[in-house]
């Protein structure tokens, strides 16, 4: 594989991609080829060179580190060159969103790397916090819930669910998206009773009557607030 890393780009500017890993914010040192806590006075280390390919097409691309474990979870962040080098005044210049993606011998979607959901992936998916870099809940609390759950995703996700409507911050966040606001106190009862019902999945899957392991009952996004 190659061109792993892309961006469309309309300024004249030299781009450089850097690569950080998700688990503990570590930056790939393309030099080194391991990943080190930030340091400034290695920045240079941290920019892969985009090269735009054909010559006017805006379109920019490199290469991503092979020598990167596969099933990295890692963000990608686009930068400006204003000098000769990239530098740590650079990055006041970001080009395009952040992107979080997974390394597989290629960069695959967070939610499906290898052609199938991980039980995190569901848990995500069922509860509707998939917006990639906004998440509500970190990896490690939903993993946390997954392992009270002894791995039940349906449970998972309700107790997700229970500790959202408990959640004043992140209710109100919920309450905000989207055109309108809602009442938080209808948002807080409503993920209390979409918590209701993945439990009453777990608990009876057969009653749903449905492929459940291959579908969500209910998501964040399908609550009527």
């Amino acid at each position: 594989m190659s061109n792993e890393l892309s961006r469309r780009y309309m300024g004249s500017k030299s781009l450089v991609e850097a690569i950080v890993r998700q688990s503990d914010n570590k930056y790939w040192h393309k030099s080194s080829l391991v990943w080190e806590t930030y340091n400034g006075s290695n920045i240079v280390q941290y920019g892969i060179d985009l090269t735009e390919a054909p010559a006017g097409s805006n379109l920019y691309y490199a290469d991503f580190p092979t020598e990167v474990t596969n099933n990295t979870r890692v963000q990608l962040l686009c930068f400006e060159v204003q000098g000769a080098a990239f530098a740590t005044t650079d990055l006041d210049f970001p080009v395009g969103d952040s992107r979080i993606l997974t390394w597989v011998g290629s960069l695959a979607d967070d939610y499906s790397p290898s052609g199938s959901f991980t039980d995190l992936q569901k848990v995500r998916l069922n509860i509707g916090d998939t917006d990639d870099g906004n998440y509500l809940f970190i990896d490690a609390e939903i993993n946390s819930f997954i392992e009270d759950a002894d791995d039940d995703t349906f449970l998972a996700s309700s107790y997700a669910l229970r500790a959202l409507a408990a959640d004043a911050a992140k209710i109100a966040i919920i309450a905000s998206e989207g055109d309108h606001k809602r009442d938080v106190r209808s948002v807080a009862r409503e993920l209390s009773r979409a918590a209701d019902r993945f439990a009453a999945v777990s608990s009876d899957k057969s009653a749903w009557g449905i492929a459940l392991a291959d579908r969500p009952i209910s998501t964040v996004e399908d609550i009527d607030y």
